[in-house]
């Protein structure tokens, strides 16, 4: 193909070679009898490169590929094969919170993202650590931008929202959170991959969320649980964490409008106290007691630990 017609085609300078590798890549997968055929059959454009590309996603697959899609878009930070592949492991047909079901983990997360996801997404090494990213930015900005509630039914249902996006991570997270147990220690944690990104991030996925985590938050903060007390452990457990982080989360939520009810039988306890002993984890929750008061006159948490 002609470099100017190719321009025409397609004319961000950055896009044009994205257009050409995804073209070859196409050939490269075709049967030698296909190939004519196919260099007939190529799209013009990066869009439509894009919507063929959605419309061959196995049927079977589209919804846990639009899945992935949004996790990959609104994370917080690169997530690794196995915090990725952990979605596949949720039910999102059980309620509000999906539940947790560690049989459906793939053998091998790597094969299991990749192919649900066709080109769309490619492995990227970071340190010792593999992480997920869209193969090209361009694949995220057609899967949020308009552009793509105009390519047909099929295509458009892959569409990649904000809001519903970070509900979906919101209600992973706090999904590995209650399916923790107050036997969890690190060798058990560290089978859960997406648990330490959970805990540093669910809260900012839930500011961002629609009401439908409610329910998951209710049976975080029940003082009967073990649940607030492990996701306290795990956020110390965590580089960079903190009490007054966990503090500054929950003071967040609190002045979110719509997480009154959320919170109304937490702060009527006045005093919640988070023994960390039976736990037997990091130092500071171990030995000391955390109490976190709410002062509803100042509309602040006030930390105070004492041994």
């Amino acid at each position: 193909m002609p470099t100017a017609l190719l321009c025409h085609i397609v004319p961000r300078p950055l896009c044009r070679f994205r257009w050409v590798f995804c073209q070859l890549d196409w050939l490269c997968r075709c049967l030698p009898q296909r190939i004519r055929c196919a260099l007939d059959e190529l799209p013009e454009t990066l869009d439509e490169t894009y919507e063929r590309t959605l419309q061959r996603i196995d049927e079977v697959n589209w919804g846990l590929a639009h899945r992935l899609f949004q996790c990959v878009a609104v994370a917080l930070r690169p997530l690794c094969v196995e915090e990725l592949a952990a979605f596949l492991a949720l039910d999102f047909k059980t309620g509000s919170i999906p539940d947790f079901n560690p049989i459906w983990r793939p053998e091998n997360p790597r094969d299991a993202v990749l192919s649900t996801c066709s080109s769309l997404l490619v492995v990227v090494n970071v340190g010792d650590s593999q992480v997920i990213q869209f193969s090209h930015y361009s694949v995220k900005e057609f899967l949020t931008s308009d552009r793509i509630a105009k390519a047909g039914v099929t295509v458009a249902r892959f569409e990649v929202l904000m809001e519903p996006a970070h509900t979906a991570l919101a209600q992973g997270c706090l999904a590995v959170l209650l399916k923790l147990s107050a036997n969890s220690n690190r060798s058990t944690i560290e089978g859960v991959p997406l648990a330490h990104y959970a805990a540093q991030h669910w809260v900012d996925h839930a500011l961002l969320a629609s009401r439908n985590i409610q329910d998951g938050m209710k049976r975080l903060f029940d003082p009967s649980k073990p649940y607030f007390a492990l996701w306290v452990w795990i956020c110390d457990t965590i580089p960079g964490s903190s009490l007054q982080t966990i503090i500054q989360n929950l003071s967040r939520l609190a002045q979110a409008p719509f997480n009154d009810d959320v919170f109304r039988k937490f702060l009527d306890m006045e005093v919640c106290a988070v023994s960390g002993r039976p736990l037997e984890k990091a130092a500071w929750v171990s030995d000391i007691f955390i109490i976190v008061i709410w002062d509803l006159t100042m509309d602040t948490f006030w930390s105070h630990s004492f041994f």
